[in-house]
């Protein structure tokens, strides 16, 4: 639940708008959904052999199985993977946020960008994941990554925009933005038990900062590539100072 402004009044909104993109990517998820629970339902996961189920072998072949990915190069992973979730909570909660946040950053950025956009930071979660943790066997799913690549664009380009938090503690988006950032990073830097992929979260923020950045980013190290060639090193300057000062007419030093 947010809060946007118009003029000095302050408009209460539970969720945000259904736009194109939005309708699209919540029917896709939706019917894979659907279709894992009904093959599951078909054909349930053996307690004997689990390997042997189907909705088993669609995690480990379509999620982000790292070892998987460097050995077989199944290159369609990163991209899959996001289309999966493991349980009803999980593509309910994704897609709540989807919903919630992801209409008005379409409406900035226009469907195909959001698209564009959604699947990059998605894709790019699930290499972080496949680079980071190579050796994993387990399949990471969930569009999770990509999620939270969209919550990033949200507060990037509505910083003001207040976010009733727990749907009780008002923080304006910027803020949490940066809280839920930071959570992400220091829970990304030790393993943990929860069943959930924080490097695939990290990977979303990161790869969509990118994105919407890209040009600043660029700007950032063109600049420094100028400063390095407008300033030399120092001990070069020193030489070529202490050679001039040799090489000059008498007339130029003063002796005390």
């Amino acid at each position: 639940m947010y809060s946007p402004h118009h003029g000095g009044n302050v408009q209460i909104r539970f969720g945000g708008p259904l736009t194109p993109a939005i309708k699209v990517l919540l029917i896709a998820n939706a019917a894979i959904f659907l279709l894992t629970f009904v093959s599951n339902v078909m054909a349930p996961v053996s307690a004997v052999n689990p390997a042997d189920s189907i909705v088993v072998k669609l995690f480990i072949y379509l999620g982000v199985t790292p070892l998987l990915f460097w050995s077989q190069f199944t290159l369609w992973m990163p991209l899959t993977y996001m289309f999966l979730h493991a349980d009803l909570f999980h593509v309910l909660f994704n897609m709540f946020a989807l919903w919630m946040f992801g209409g008005d950053v379409e409406k900035v950025l226009g469907a195909r960008r959001f698209v564009t956009y959604y699947l990059l930071c998605g894709a790019g979660a699930g290499l972080l994941v496949a680079a980071l943790q190579p050796g994993l066997a387990i399949p990471t799913i969930g569009a999770s990554g990509a999620i939270y690549g969209v919550i990033l664009a949200f507060g990037l380009f509505f910083p003001n925009r207040v976010i009733l938090l727990g749907m009780l503690f008002p923080i304006k988006a910027k803020y949490f933005v940066m809280i839920i950032g930071a959570m992400v990073f220091f829970s990304s830097l030790s393993a943990h038990g929860d069943g959930i992929s924080h490097v695939a979260h990290l990977g979303g923020l990161v790869f969509g900062f990118i994105y919407i950045r890209r040009n600043r980013i660029l700007q950032f190290f063109g600049n420094l590539l100028k400063r390095r060639r407008r300033k030399p090193d120092l001990r070069v300057i020193y030489r070529e100072e202490v050679r001039r000062m040799f090489e000059d007419d008498d007339d130029n030093f003063s002796v005390h």
